[in-house]
């Protein structure tokens, strides 16, 4: 997949190394864009609906499902997320600070979606 954008990279396509990805791809959109929909919809009523899209976040079940021991993500090629990083994006969302927030998505990526996989 070399020679894709950093943001596409991770859902563009299916691997054959990884069969599952296209349908895990598919869900994000699943989530993504009902919450739109939710948000337009409720907007009038005063309820604000936005979506935390975070990448990899230090976690029982990350750690598992990537294969890590008890060392974890140390000295791993890439940032991973702490749990408290994601509540205090959710807190910020739910506060007043974010009012005028809706029908976003608050990506928390360490700016993967910003850079791109072309090295000039």
């Amino acid at each position: 997949m070399a020679g894709l954008p950093q943001g596409v990279r991770g859902c563009a396509c299916p691997r054959p190394e990884h069969p599952v990805e296209g349908a895990y791809c598919a869900s994000k959109g699943g989530v993504l864009m009902p919450a739109k929909a939710l948000a337009t919809g409720l907007d009038p009523h005063g309820t604000r609906v936005n979506c935390v899209a975070p990448s990899i976040v230090d976690t029982p079940m990350s750690r598992t499902d990537l294969g890590l021991t008890e060392s974890g993500f140390d000295g791993q090629p890439f940032p991973v997320h702490r749990p408290e990083e994601i509540a205090a994006a959710v807190c910020y969302l739910v506060s007043d600070l974010a009012r005028g927030v809706n029908g976003t998505t608050h990506v928390l990526d360490f700016g993967a979606l910003a850079r791109s996989a072309f090295r000039a």
